[in-house]
């Protein structure tokens, strides 16, 4: 999912404290759902914030990118998230790092939402909700099947062929005007597909 919005590198410096009373529950853990992140109003007006933000801080020479669902609390002067979380990924119950608008990440849906998406093509729109974002829309830009084959706009239904083209997406030709048959997908979603790129509209 990427924001068209985010542009930039805005960041704010800042020590993310852990809160005891943020739950982490199974679908976070899966990675099926954005964590909680509380922040104080200031962070979100200079940054833009619409309903997630994205956390980085280096550990043993290494970036390491967590993304959140962005609640903001007028009471805070500091981030807060799951306690848990951060004893589970730093060991401590404070990190320093920094806040940014995130441009683009990846959420895995659970198996009974796919269902929900079966039937919508490239160019439809869905709700947020189904990601946890219930005040975000968002529209299908392409995504590829369980074989790595890509969707295509131009190509109806949820097919699997192999037409002649001559750019991508599925095929990225070495030389201008030359053209070559490659295996793509239509552009309607089915069971086959398992990954779908989609981008916020506003």
């Amino acid at each position: 999912m990427s924001d068209p919005e985010a542009v930039g590198d805005d960041k704010v410096e800042v020590q993310v404290k852990g809160n005891k009373e943020i739950k982490l529950n199974e679908t976070v853990k899966k990675g099926m759902e954005l964590p909680e992140i509380k922040i104080p109003r200031d962070i979100a007006d200079k940054l833009k914030i619409s309903g997630f933000i994205s956390f980085y801080t280096i550990k043993d020479n290494k970036k390491i990118n967590l993304h959140f669902r962005a609640i903001i609390d007028e009471s805070l002067k500091q981030p807060e998230v799951s306690l848990d979380l951060l004893k589970e990924r730093f060991g401590q119950e404070e990190v320093k790092g920094y806040v940014y608008r995130t441009k683009s990440f990846q959420i895995a849906l659970e198996p009974n939402k796919i269902n929900s998406l079966l039937g919508l093509k490239i160019g439809d729109t869905f709700n947020g909700s189904i990601i946890g974002l219930k005040e975000l829309k968002l529209k299908i830009t392409g995504g590829s099947d369980n074989s790595g084959f890509p969707m295509r706009s131009d190509i109806m239904g949820g097919v699997k062929i192999k037409p002649l083209l001559s750019g991508p997406p599925g095929y990225r030709p070495k030389d201008e005007g030359v053209k070559a048959r490659k295996i793509v997908r239509g552009n309607s979603i089915t069971k086959d597909i398992a990954q779908i790129n989609a981008i916020i509209v506003r």
